[in-house]
């Protein structure tokens, strides 16, 4: 069938031809235009440009970066401040450059060289602790749960304090089922006293279990003064918050076991 509709088309289309002096009829074309001067190109070729102006001990490491940079002929090379790289968004057509657009943002954000008056010509990489902590904590906290992004988000739900709606709360960690809330965290990249708290931590925390009414919460730090875990109470109504502190000098089997340990006191589905 799908022959003979082709042949007769073809058949209809040289008649056609041949009526008007071998003039061949107008016929309808779409086509897409490919370059390689794209918004993904152009942070890639910004970062590695970026990464080309720290001084390298390594000659190899330069010259694997230039390598690279050369190959990015034709895209226009701009300037990406810290505060203005662009989210991509990502589909079938470019999902292949998530990694690499991970690690470019990652470096274009962390770039800043503060100065007072007067010129100067500087470069500087910069890595915030508290979102690469972060980042971590919860991306290990997902694989141990065995859930995806949508259950375990990167953004909590909108969540407010007060009633109004005025006082926003927005906590690093939060598992989620059908759009409520099942467990609520903070990380903290700081090191956890022996006192085993810090007031203004503390009530954050105990902040975010009110207004989500949890029983619970955990804190997640990154070091400690030799305590590595407590509860505290809250006097009335008995909310229990849970303060660890990870020990991120071991290796990274046994850090990630640190992290299931967390996990395994997480509810994953609704109390009763």
């Amino acid at each position: 069938m799908r022959r003979g509709f082709l042949a007769r088309a073809a058949r209809t289309y040289f008649i056609r031809m041949n009526r008007s002096a071998g003039m061949a009829p107008p016929v309808e074309v779409r086509h897409d235009v490919f370059t390689a001067d794209i918004i993904e190109n152009r942070l890639l070729l910004a970062a590695l440009v970026s990464m080309l102006r720290i001084p390298h001990r390594s000659h190899l490491a330069k010259s694997e970066i230039s390598r690279a940079r050369r190959l990015f002929g034709g895209v226009q090379m701009l300037h990406f401040s810290s505060t203005a790289v662009p989210e991509i968004v990502f589909t079938r057509l470019n999902r292949h450059y998530q990694p690499a657009i991970a690690l470019a943002t990652l470096l274009l954000r962390s770039g800043s060289l503060d100065l007072g008056a007067g010129g100067a010509r500087g470069c500087a990489f910069l890595i915030d602790m508290n979102n690469v902590f972060e980042r971590f904590v919860r991306r290990a906290l997902r694989t141990a749960l065995r859930v995806d992004a949508a259950r375990f988000p990167d953004r909590p739900p909108k969540i407010y304090l007060d009633e109004a709606g005025v006082v926003p709360v927005r906590p690093d960690l939060c598992l989620v089922d059908n759009r409520q809330v099942l467990w609520v965290g903070d990380v903290k990249y700081k090191r956890l006293p022996a006192s085993a708290y810090l007031n203004a931590d503390l009530y954050q925390l105990l902040a975010y279990a009110l207004a989500l009414d949890l029983p619970e919460g955990t804190l997640i730090y990154g070091d400690n003064e030799g305590v590595f875990a407590a509860e505290h109470v809250v006097v009335r109504n008995r909310k229990c918050l849970r303060v660890i502190a990870l020990d991120l000098s071991v290796p990274r089997m046994k850090l990630l076991d640190q992290i299931a340990s967390i996990a395994k006191c997480i509810p994953v589905t609704h109390r009763m």
